[in-house]
């Protein structure tokens, strides 16, 4: 069994297609003062040795002010947008293959990821987001293609899903056939997010881990990490922006500010970064322009440059 998912608000930015066309409404709010995120500078420091790193990360945007190009000391990220000026695919990740739906409100609804250094029969997962009516994400749910084709049986209930994958299991006519599809059951996780916008805190719980009896299905569930957040104005949080953190960390919640504390609840192999503490420093716009984020192992600072209309 194999799951793959990175999850991550830590304060470095990450730097590690769409099949249909809806009808799309967006609906972004308009600030007083609107400012655009054009680099940011990174400086880190390990506290178990006392060494340092560091690099300069410049957004790049084009007429359309559609994020396009992320320069930093890694290879150049070039982001490609549909007809829908929806992110289509970026280069950053060359052997993994992206298939993109979109809901009507623009967010990303379904991510199919074909990674090709992995065997053919084991190298696609599917991961499906859902959204309440005020568009905050609050479920993913994330299993292997296979040969059962889940996807087929999705439901946006969580507990229907399971239902229907037990059904797809007693449907078999062979107990080769229903150990096949016992063994794609067993790859089916689900994160949950509890979002509380007064207090601007994210629960993040986790149903996964299928233990398998004989002919019985069972799972766990568990709170794995709770974020803080400050409510304040994030430097990523626009349409292009979003999406684009939803491909490379699997989350997002910059509407509600900016991460002021990460608990991590439980240890495990996809969420073994160190809990931090955060502060920021803002501009007169509300944006943050420095932040200072201290673990365990690091303390990050990070000064926030911007062009500002």
């Amino acid at each position: 069994m194999r799951k793959q998912l990175t999850f991550s608000l830590a304060l470095i930015a990450t730097l590690s297609a769409c099949k249909s066309k809806p009808e799309l409404i967006f609906s972004e709010p308009e600030a007083e003062v609107t400012c655009q995120l054009h680099s940011a500078i990174h400086k880190v420091k390990y506290l178990n040795n006392g060494s340092s790193d560091g690099d300069t990360v410049i957004y790049n945007y084009d007429a359309l002010t559609r994020l396009v190009k992320i320069e930093s000391s890694w290879p150049d990220i070039v982001i490609v947008y549909n007809d829908n000026n929806l992110i289509k695919s970026t280069n950053n990740a060359p052997r993994l293959i992206r298939q993109l739906e979109y809901d009507k409100r623009g967010n990303i609804k379904v991510d199919i990821r074909t990674d090709l250094s992995y065997p053919e029969d084991n190298n696609t997962y599917i991961y499906i987001h859902e959204y309440d009516d005020d568009n905050h994400l609050i479920q993913t749910v994330f299993f292997t293609e296979g040969k059962y084709n889940l996807k087929s049986i999705y439901k946006a209930n969580f507990e229907a899903f399971l239902a229907a994958g037990i059904d797809l299991y007693n449907s078999q006519s062979s107990e080769l056939e229903k150990s096949r599809v016992m063994l794609q059951l067993e790859d089916l996780s689900c994160i949950k997010y509890n979002i509380d916008t007064n207090a601007k805190t994210v629960i993040m719980s986790m149903n996964y881990d299928t233990l398998i009896d004989g002919k019985t299905l069972s799972r766990k569930e568990e709170v794995r990490a709770i974020y803080q957040f400050d409510g304040k104005k994030s430097p990523k949080s626009s349409r292009n922006w979003r999406n684009y953190t939803m491909l490379t960390e699997g989350m997002d919640f910059s509407e509600l500010g900016n991460v002021t504390k990460l608990t991590n609840t439980t240890r495990h192999f996809w969420n073994g970064y160190a809990d931090y503490v955060a502060s920021y420093e803002y501009n007169n716009s509300g944006y943050p322009v420095r932040s200072k984020s201290t673990s365990s192992a690091s303390e990050i600072n990070t000064d926030w440059i911007y062009k500002c209309e």
